[in-house]
């Protein structure tokens, strides 16, 4: 059998922007074809199906954009760089880039497949012990409020973030969006 030919990553972003946009249940195999320019036999040779096809892509997005974003959270002062973080996620919903593809994908699936649930739960834990780390070296330097903490902080952010990942684009107000991050971190801040 002849091994298809294409390229895996252009092809898995086609999927994600299909599964982010209808869903993985709403998503027919000719919508998969249409956007990744593959017949249906080439996507079964090689994702085995739509759900290895959903398995594939979590994977490009965790690796690509996901890890990618947290790179933003990189700074001397950690607050600050916990503040750009939700700002970046913030100005991509505002520019009309609303779907995550995390986001979608839990709200497509509760607990019935174990696969795609420690797809999804890995970068989201990730994150959180990242947002948890940077708040202890932030109450470290004396720049968190000693009242706060960092673990509880870390559960605060990451709401956020799964909050923002998933906010509705038809009531994006971009300024209201970076007032409220903003305040959050002003509120952690020592004065």
């Amino acid at each position: 059998m002849r091994t298809a030919e294409f390229d895996r990553e252009q092809v898995l972003e086609a999927a994600m922007e299909v599964f982010c946009q209808k869903g993985y249940v709403k998503t027919t195999m000719q919508d998969l074809k249409e956007a990744t320019g593959l017949h249906p036999g080439s996507i079964y040779c090689a994702f085995k199906n739509k759900r290895g096809m959903l398995l594939a892509a979590l994977n490009q997005f965790i690796q690509s954009r996901w890890r990618q974003s947290q790179l933003c959270l990189d700074s001397e002062e950690p607050l600050d760089g916990i503040q750009y973080y939700l700002h970046q996620l913030a100005e991509k919903l505002c520019m009309h880039h609303p779907h995550c593809l995390l986001s979608r994908t839990v709200a497509d699936f509760s607990s019935v497949d174990n696969d795609i649930r420690d797809a999804l739960e890995q970068p989201w834990r990730e994150l959180l012990e990242r947002l948890e780390t940077l708040l202890v070296k932030a109450k470290e330097q004396g720049s968190l409020k000693p009242s706060i903490n960092p673990q509880n902080a870390a559960w605060l952010l990451l709401i956020s973030v799964f909050g923002l990942r998933g906010f509705p684009q038809f009531m994006a107000d971009e300024k209201s969006l970076h007032a409220c991050i903003d305040l959050q971190i002003n509120l952690m801040r020592c004065e």
